[in-house]
C-alpha cells in the first residue's frame, strides 16, 4: 500500500497530520492534494494522502497553520491547527456537491421521465437489455424506435452511440453522441465524454481533451469522465496532468480498473517502477481475468530485476 507523503525540513521542529474522509460515501479520500500553508510567514508545502487518506508533514516551524484541500467537484474543506512536536490528528471531510445530471436523480431528471412517452421508454429498456446481452444491431433497431417516439430523449442517442463504437463504427458513433449533446443542450455529460474518446481515437487528443473537459463542467464527479481526460493528456504527453486525472478517477471510483492501468503507464513512462508493481498490483486484484490481465502479469513480472526484494513472490491477481 502506498504511504503518505511526509516531508521533513530539518528533523527537528513541529508535525501535522491528518486523515481526510469522502462524503457521503465515508471513505478515506486517497489521493488528494493536501496544502499546508503557515500563517505565521513559514514555509507552505503541499503533499498527497495515501490510499487510505493519511498525510503527514514533519520538521515545519512551530506556529499556526492552514491545512486546506481544494480537489475539483468537491466543495472546498480548511481547518487551522497549531504545528506542535506531537500534534493531534486532523479529520477533515470531502464532499460531493449535488448535481441533478449526475446519477440520473433528482427532481429535474423526475419531471422530465413523466414526459417520455410509454412507447419510447419501452423500446429505450429493450435496447438496453439487447446492448447488455451484445446484440447491437438489435439494440440500435430499439433505440432508433425511442428516438422516434420521442425526439428529445437524449440518452437512447447516447447508447445508440456506444453500441455504435462497439461495432467499430466511429463515425455513427462520433454522430449519435452529438445528436445526444444536440438534444440534451449540452447538460447530458455522458455522451460529451463518448464524443471526446471518438475524437481522441481517431487521432485528434486536443480536440478530444476540450469535448472531454466541457463534459466534467457539467459532471466533475464522474470518474469516468476524469479517466479520459487523463487518457487524451497521456496521449499528448502531459504525464503529471494525465496522473491527476487518473488519480482524480481513482479518488471518486476506486475500483475503477482502467484508471490504475492508466497510471501504470505513466509510472513506467518516468521508470518509477515501485510505483508501477503497485499499479498492476491493485489492477489484478480488481481484474485478475481481465482482457489485458496477462499482459498486465506480463509487465509486472519484467519490472522485478528493477526493484528491491525481486525474489519475493508474485502477488498479482490475488485477493485484498
Amino acid at each position: 500500500m502506498a504511504r503518505a507523503q511526509t516531508p521533513d525540513f530539518d528533523g527537528r521542529g513541529g508535525e501535522i497530520s491528518g486523515i481526510v474522509i469522502l462524503q457521503p460515501a465515508n471513505r478515506p479520500a486517497g489521493g488528494v492534494v493536501m496544502n499546508v500553508r503557515s500563517l505565521s510567514g513559514g514555509p507552505s508545502v503541499s503533499v498527497l494522502t495515501d490510499m487510505s487518506g493519511n498525510f503527514q508533514v514533519r520538521g515545519i516551524p512551530l506556529g499556526p497553520y492552514e491545512v486546506a484541500v481544494d480537489e475539483p467537484g468537491f466543495e472546498s474543506a480548511r481547518t487551522t491547527v497549531q504545528a506542535a512536536p506531537v500534534s493531534p490528528k486532523l479529520l477533515l471531510y470531502l464532499r460531493a456537491p449535488y448535481s441533478p445530471y449526475a446519477g440520473g436523480a433528482g427532481p429535474i431528471v423526475s419531471v422530465r421521465e413523466l414526459r417520455i412517452p410509454e412507447k419510447a421508454r419501452s423500446q429505450f429498456e429493450k435496447g438496453l437489455d439487447r446492448l447488455a446481452k451484445h446484440d447491437l444491431p438489435g439494440s440500435l433497431k430499439n433505440f432508433e424506435q425511442a428516438v422516434a417516439a420521442y425526439p428529445a430523449y437524449y440518452e437512447a442517442y447516447y447508447e445508440m452511440g456506444v453500441a455504435e463504437l462497439k461495432l467499430g463504427r466511429e463515425d455513427e458513433a462520433a454522430q449519435a453522441f452529438q445528436k445526444s449533446i444536440d438534444a440534451s443542450g449540452g447538460r447530458y455529460a455522458a455522451a460529451q465524454f463518448g464524443l471526446g474518446l471518438v475524437v481522441c481515437e481517431k487521432g485528434n487528443a486536443a480536440e478530444g481533451e476540450a469535448i472531454i473537459r466541457r463534459g466534467l463542467e457539467v459532471d466533475s464527479t464522474s470518474a469516468v469522465g476524469h479517466l479520459l481526460l487523463g487518457l487524451a493528456l497521456h496521449v499528448q504527453n502531459r504525464s503529471a496532468e494525465a496522473e491527476k486525472s487518473a488519480r482524480a478517477a481513482v479518488l471518486r471510483k476506486p475500483d475503477l480498473a482502467a484508471a490504475y492501468l492508466l497510471l501504470a503507464d505513466v509510472h513506467r513512462r518516468k521508470r518509477e517502477y515501485a510505483s508501477l508493481r503497485e499499479d498492476l498490483d491493485t489492477y489484478l486484484r480488481l481484474e485478475p481475468t481481465g482482457p489485458t490481465s496477462d499482459r498486465a502479469r506480463r509487465v509486472r513480472e519484467s519490472i522485478q530485476k528493477f526493484l528491491p526484494g525481486a525474489d519475493q513472490p508474485l502477488q498479482s491477481g490475488s485477493q485484498p
